[in-house]
């Protein structure tokens, strides 16, 4: 399944919520998608809508498993 996902030419993120009763980050991690655990939050969506807008890959969120941090790294367009 995940498979089909990976070789999209679009962003693939998996997504959870921060009380979700069982986690699907660690299947995530597995298949190289990047993920975000923390999609009920304002800064999770930020953290989504910062992935699929080309942000660099990687595992975010509040959990443990969000082993990139909180958000991905935030890049600033050249002045001039």
């Amino acid at each position: 399944f995940y498979t089909g996902l990976i070789a999209a030419p679009v962003p693939v993120v998996g997504v959870e919520t921060t009380n979700a009763d069982e986690s699907a980050v660690a299947s995530f991690q597995r298949n190289g998608i990047s993920s975000v655990d923390d999609v009920d939050q304002q800064i999770g969506r930020f953290a989504l809508t910062l992935l699929l807008d080309g942000a660099k890959a990687g595992h975010y969120g509040v959990k443990a498993s969000a082993r990139d941090g909180v958000l991905p790294p935030l890049e600033t367009a050249a002045r001039g």
